[in-house]
């Protein structure tokens, strides 16, 4: 059956659904949630749009020195609580790199998938369309073979009508023949065997 056209929204819809039962959201479920209908890569593409523009940020870490503490302590605890807050950022930076750094190889070997499906799916394409004129020769040559079968039955039928025919001549002609040797015995005079006979 042809893929026909699908929108953002029908893929939203079909996702939302497949989560409201609790049921994972791959492109293979989505697409049978559609009604098996819709290009593999394009379901992908439209996931993966509508997946990073639900995604949500990461919000930077803004922790102030509690009011509380006072006095002599205030200092050391200032400075306790700017290195801790600068080795957290430190680290989160180093998680936000490595984990964009991961993105982006995923993303890369997503769309190498994408274009390995989408050259899959124009083959297929292209073998589905070759099928189908092979298909349409074959019915064409099928009706052909019939044809022919049809002739070849008319002439064998037309062979045997005119061998009969000249068998009926052929002995009309052996009747013929044997009534004229008649005729010339009856007169006295050699039969047509006799003259053929003769030098």
């Amino acid at each position: 059956m042809a893929n026909k056209g699908i929108t953002k929204s029908e893929v939203a819809t079909a996702m939302t659904a497949l989560a409201s039962r609790g049921e994972k959201t791959t492109a293979l479920a989505v697409r049978q949630e559609l009604g098996n209908t819709g290009w593999m890569s394009t379901i992908c593409k439209l996931m993966a749009s509508i997946a990073k523009e639900a995604a949500i940020e990461t919000p930077d870490v803004d922790a102030t020195v509690p009011e509380v503490l006072q006095g002599a302590f205030q200092s050391a605890l200032t400075t306790l609580w700017e290195t801790a807050k600068g080795i957290a950022s430190a680290d989160i930076d180093a998680i936000r790199k490595s984990s964009a750094q991961r993105v982006e190889t995923s993303e890369r070997r997503f769309q190498d998938a994408l274009e390995s499906v989408f050259l899959l799916e124009t083959e297929l394409a292209d073998c589905q369309s070759a099928l189908a004129k092979s298909e349409v020769q074959n019915a064409a040559l099928r009706e052909e073979n019939i044809t022919l079968k049809a002739e070849c039955s008319q002439l064998e039928q037309r062979c045997e009508d005119a061998t009969a025919r000249l068998d009926a001549y052929v002995d009309r002609f052996d009747a013929a023949l044997a009534k004229l040797d008649g005729l010339h015995l009856e007169q006295g005079s050699p039969g047509i065997a006799e003259m053929r006979r003769r030098p």
